[in-house]
C-alpha cells in the first residue's frame, strides 16, 4: 500500500515539474507518447499544406492526428491546413485520380489525472474543398482524433471511420453512406444514400431531414434521435442502452413495423404497449421498420 502511495506521489511530482517546464516555455512543450515512448515534444513548431489541384475523382484520408477536417464546397479543388509537426507531418498528393492525405506519424499528448500538462490544445486544422457541382467516386475517410465535418458532397461511396471525435454531414448525396463513430457525438443533416450503415460505441445521433432506401443502424450506449425523416425499403434500428426516438414523414399505412423495448416504454403516435411490443403489417408495403433497444425508451411516431 506504501509502494502504490509512494507511486503516485511521485507521478504527481513529476506531472506538476513537467507543467512547470511547458508553461514556463509559454506553454509550447507537452508530454507526449512516442513510437519511442513518453517524451517531452515541442508544440511551436507547425507544417502547412495549401496546394491546388486540377481535379480529382476520389478522396482518401488516413489516421491524421489534429483536431479539425472539414470537406466542403469551393472555388477549385485544394488542400488546405496546418499541423503541429510534432503530431505529425501531412502530405497530400492525387495518384491516380485519388487524393491522398496521410500523416507520418503519430503522436498522442499525455494528461496527469484528467489535466493537461500544457496549455497547447491546437493539433491542427484541415481543409478540402471542391467546386459546386462535383461529384466524386469514393471518399473514404479514417479519422484518429479530428471532429469530421462533410457538407454539400455529391459521391458514389462515402466511408467514415472515427475513432475519437464528433461527426457532422449536411446535404450529402450517396448511393452507399457508411458511418463508424466509436467515440463522439453524430450528426446527418440533409441527406440521402440508397443504402445507409451507422454504427456507434459511445455517443449521441441526431439525424435530421434523412432519406435512405436501405438502413442499418447499431449503438451501444447513447440516444438516437431520428426526425423528418423518410425510411424506405427495409430499416432495422438497434440500440443497447439509451433512448430511441424516430419521426417519419410517412404515413402509418406505408410502413410495416415492430418495435420491442427490454426495460422501457414503447409508443407509437403516442400509444404505448402492453409488454413492450408493438408490431403493424401492412400487406403489399415494400417498407419495413425494425426498432429495438435493450434498456431504454423507444418512440415511433408517423406523419398525421
Amino acid at each position: 500500500m506504501k509502494r502504490v502511495t509512494l507511486i503516485s506521489v511521485c507521478a504527481v511530482i513529476v506531472g506538476l515539474v513537467l507543467a512547470a517546464i511547458g508553461f514556463s516555455m509559454g506553454g509550447k512543450q507537452t508530454l507526449a507518447l512516442t513510437d519511442e515512448g513518453v517524451k517531452i515534444i515541442n508544440t511551436a513548431d507547425k507544417s502547412s499544406i495549401d496546394k491546388t489541384f486540377d481535379g480529382f475523382q476520389n478522396i482518401e484520408i488516413n489516421s491524421l492526428n489534429i483536431e479539425s477536417l472539414v470537406l466542403k464546397e469551393g472555388k477549385t479543388f485544394a488542400v488546405k491546413g496546418e499541423q503541429v509537426e510534432a503530431y505529425g507531418n501531412m502530405k497530400a498528393e492525387v495518384r491516380d485520380g485519388t487524393l491522398k492525405i496521410t500523416g507520418d506519424r503519430q503522436y498522442y499528448k499525455l494528461s496527469l489525472f484528467g489535466l493537461s500538462i500544457s496549455s497547447e490544445e491546437t493539433r491542427g486544422a484541415l481543409e478540402i474543398t471542391y467546386p459546386a457541382g462535383t461529384k466524386l467516386g469514393t471518399v473514404r475517410i479514417t479519422s484518429g482524433t479530428a471532429h469530421v465535418e462533410v457538407r454539400d458532397l455529391t459521391a458514389d461511396t462515402v466511408d467514415i471511420a472515427s475513432n475519437v471525435g464528433n461527426m457532422r454531414l449536411e446535404k450529402v448525396r450517396s448511393r452507399s453512406l457508411r458511418l463508424l463513430a466509436d467515440t463522439g457525438n453524430s450528426v446527418v443533416v440533409d441527406t440521402e444514400a440508397n443504402a445507409a450503415t451507422f454504427r456507434g460505441d459511445v455517443g449521441n445521433w441526431e439525424i435530421e431531414g434523412f432519406k435512405s432506401k436501405e438502413l442499418t443502424m447499431r449503438s451501444r450506449l447513447g440516444n438516437i434521435d431520428i426526425s423528418k425523416s423518410v425510411l424506405e425499403g427495409r430499416s432495422v434500428i438497434e440500440q443497447n442502452t439509451g433512448n430511441v426516438t424516430v419521426a417519419l414523414l410517412q404515413n402509418e399505412n406505408e410502413m410495416s413495423y415492430e418495435i420491442n423495448g427490454g426495460m422501457g416504454n414503447v409508443s407509437v403516435n403516442g400509444t404505448s404497449a402492453d409488454g413492450g411490443t408493438l408490431k403493424n403489417t401492412v400487406a403489399g408495403s415494400g417498407n419495413s421498420l425494425k426498432m429495438l433497444s435493450d434498456l431504454g425508451d423507444v418512440s415511433l411516431r408517423f406523419a398525421p
